[in-house]
């Protein structure tokens, strides 16, 4: 069951233990369901931080892409208009980092690949809508299933598996370093935690 967010919730956080410096490799793995991919403006949907120092983002630059960036903006990689993003279905989104190469896959198929240099920097907190400077900055109106992170690349084969399972029971933990899976049934401002499974 998916969590539904909207601008009034600002963010769903948790606090990591054993997640990786972002130089080195690791994978993040979500489903989404956005219905305003084009809307010009900017969604943090998730993201990996140290507050005030590093990020990583994952969300909607509002040009129809999923878009990674950095804490300053910075773009690591997009979609680059691959694959039509769905404004009614869920799109799977796995991002990884190879500690070289940038790598994402959209519903089990790779879209783009990058070598963008990347800033040293060891994240301790998750962001799920929003990043944490307060108020609802790049807060959206969307539904996320079953986040998962890893702290170590996934091959294809397991992204294909990820995907084709639809979050249920996908067999893939080793390297899982938090997984959220919204089994706790409550959408919208009713939400006020959520459980790292």
């Amino acid at each position: 069951m998916a969590v539904q967010l909207n601008q009034t919730d600002i963010h769903l956080t948790g606090t990591v233990s054993g997640f990786s410096d972002i130089t080195s490799p690791f994978t993040v793995s979500t489903w989404i369901q956005y219905n305003n991919w084009t809307d010009g403006t900017t969604k943090s949907l998730v993201g990996l931080y140290l507050t005030g120092t590093t990020a990583i983002q994952i969300g909607a630059r509002g040009d129809g892409n999923i878009t990674v960036w950095t804490w300053g903006g910075g773009v690591l990689i997009t979609s680059n208009g691959a694959i039509p993003l769905s404004q009614t279905e869920y799109v799977h989104v796995v991002y990884t980092f190879d500690g070289g190469s940038h790598r994402l896959y959209i519903n089990g198929l790779l879209v783009n690949i990058t070598t963008t240099s990347q800033v040293p920097g060891s994240p301790d907190t998750i962001y799920i809508n929003g990043y944490p400077t307060g108020g609802t900055n790049e807060t959206g109106f969307y539904a996320i299933d079953d986040t998962i992170y890893f702290n170590r690349q996934l091959t294809l084969d397991e992204i294909q598996t990820l995907y084709n399972s639809s979050g249920i029971r996908d067999g893939i933990y080793y390297g899982v370093v938090a997984r959220y899976t919204f089994c706790e049934g409550l959408s919208g401002t009713a939400v006020a935690t959520v459980r790292d499974y």
